[in-house]
């Protein structure tokens, strides 16, 4: 990145500096399109995200978020966001500080969805082309697309950047309108033929997506430290007794229903009762 770049992007937060690139086109960079946006609660994706760069100083993130749908947002009367941002994404932004890794290292971007697919044939193109802008702004170069959203297959297609696709759970079996699922079935295609790596998070998606071509497992993991720490309720809980969640409602395919129960077990015995419910 250079350090003209460096320091426009740096208005995203003013007053921290963003110039460890001192010259030249960042060439050792991965751009992460996931499904859900990067927030106090950790799932796979940052995990492996910040393990990578902790392991690879050099490496380069951009984290891609979910796109903001400022007309869903109005609808449901989210109050969230207040003037400009009622109605445009967040754009590119710098990461949260996490530790064991440098500044500058990792971003995040929330482009903005402008109208509903039904309205719109091309929001997929529109959001790739948008993703491939942040990286000409970040100076990225080639970098590495790692797709979580099957929706990135437009992405894919569009930038020629070498892909890895990592399948959290069998999209297609979910209950979706037939429109949906045609869509969801021609971008899996695109990823499952174009993609360098396919990897998978569990035995049943391996079984049933290695058909065709070879994948790679990798599980998900426990974060003990986590169950074991007590955290403070969720602001956008409501109000009365702490809910509770119980084995039988994890996604089948995402997680074993035998691995949870046996480390809530060993993290707090207390809190895990005989009939597999797990006291939030």
């Amino acid at each position: 990145m250079t350090r003209r770049t460096s320091e426009r992007a740096a208005t995203h937060r003013p007053g921290r500096r963003r110039d460890s690139w001192s010259s030249g086109a960042v060439d050792h960079a991965i751009v992460l399109v996931s499904l859900e946006a990067w927030d106090e609660i950790w799932r796979r994706n940052q995990y492996l995200v910040a393990e990578l760069l902790r392991a690879d100083p050099e490496l380069c993130v951009v984290f891609v978020e979910p796109a903001y749908d400022p007309l869903h947002a109005i609808r449901r009367g989210d109050r969230s966001r207040r003037g400009r941002g009622l109605f445009l994404g967040r754009g590119l932004r710098p990461g949260p500080d996490v530790d064991g890794v440098a500044p500058d290292h990792l971003w995040r971007f929330e482009p903005t969805k402008w109208l509903p697919r039904k309205i719109d044939r091309h929001v997929d193109r529109r959001g790739a082309r948008a993703v491939r802008r942040m990286a000409r702004r970040l100076d990225l170069g080639a970098p590495v697309l790692w797709v979580n959203d099957p929706s990135a297959a437009t992405l894919v297609v569009e930038s020629g950047w070498p892909a890895l696709y990592d399948i959290t759970d069998d999209w297609l079996a979910a209950e979706r309108t037939p429109d949906e699922h045609r869509r969801l079935v021609a971008d899996e295609r695109i990823l499952l033929e174009r993609c360098a790596e396919i990897t998978v998070c569990s035995e049943h998606l391996a079984t049933s997506k290695s058909t065709d071509r070879t994948v790679t497992l990798i599980t998900n993991g426990v974060d003990l430290d986590r169950y074991r720490t007590p955290q403070a309720r969720p602001a956008d809980l409501p109000p009365g007794p702490p809910p509770s969640t119980s084995a039988p409602c994890i996604r089948t395919g995402s997680t074993s229903t035998r691995l949870v129960p046996r480390h809530a077990r060993s993290a707090n015995p207390h809190r895990w009762s005989s009939s597999g419910r797990w006291s939030i």
